[in-house]
């Protein structure tokens, strides 16, 4: 690779996904790929920086994605259809955690805020139901495209969450 250019090898030619960390000025200092199978399909749709400087992603995946940008692998399966992720790394992408949440449908993340406390509030839409993690919350849709926000620690542990919707009749 030269000055602007920097190879990463995919083999989804649709739907890998990518950081890359540039200084202010522009200056390249390191790109690392979330996916990295030939099948899997990862999108982020947002990267914030909490109070301890991590990066927070979020995005949807389906499939069996590695999340760890690193050497290691850390492939989580999706339950159905796009699941959603949240993913912490550090500000030199090293891993330190993903939360996936999911169901047999599809569920969409579509944003995140970070409070003064350092807790995530996810936001999105989802049909059926959504599976929260280890502490087996379930929300349920009353219809075929309900909201969702839910509230985690920044150890990407659920405080809360709740659905909005209403039924189609």
């Amino acid at each position: 690779p030269g000055p602007y250019i920097f190879n990463m090898n995919t083999l989804n030619f649709e739907n890998d996904a990518f950081l890359v960390k540039l200084k202010n000025d522009g200056t390249f200092i390191w790109a690392k790929e979330i996916n990295e199978n030939a099948t899997s399909h990862v999108i982020i749709y947002q990267i914030e920086v909490d109070k301890n400087q991590d990066l927070i992603v979020i995005g949807n995946y389906e499939f069996n994605p590695d999340f760890d940008l690193g050497p290691m692998v850390y492939n989580q399966a999706s339950q159905g259809s796009y699941d959603f992720f949240l993913l912490k790394v550090d500000v030199d992408a090293n891993f330190k955690w993903v939360k996936t949440f999911g169901s047999p449908k599809s569920e969409h993340v579509q944003r995140i805020i970070i409070d003064k406390e350092n807790n995530y509030y996810l936001g999105g839409n989802f049909s059926n139901q959504i599976l929260l993690g280890n502490n087996l919350v379930n929300l349920k849709s009353n219809s075929s495209n309900d909201i969702f926000v839910i509230k985690t620690n920044s150890d990407g542990k659920e405080i809360w969450a709740g659905s909005y919707g209403w039924t189609n009749n």
